[in-house]
């Protein structure tokens, strides 16, 4: 990738941030940005409830690319959120 493309990159997502009033609409155009040059299947953002439980809650999650055909059976990342 060359500079020129890593600027606009960054732009596009400041924008994608800054332009969508619902975090999670922004949330997926950044998706959609960031998957253009980096490669993945699915997104997961989790929460934890507080620093001494391991309790945690996903607040969002996307399937793309392979990840679509897995669907609920892709791996989420529990294991490492937890």
């Amino acid at each position: 990738m060359d500079e020129e493309g890593s600027i606009s990159d960054y732009l596009a997502i400041a924008e994608a941030i800054t332009q969508k009033k619902d975090w999670r609409e922004a949330l997926d155009s950044v998706m959609a940005i960031v998957r253009s040059v980096f490669m993945f299947d699915n997104l997961a953002l989790y929460l934890s409830e507080n620093e001494k439980s391991n309790l945690t809650e996903i607040v969002y999650a996307r399937a793309v690319g392979r990840g679509q055909s897995a669907g609920p059976d892709a791996a989420w990342g529990e294991e490492i959120a937890a």
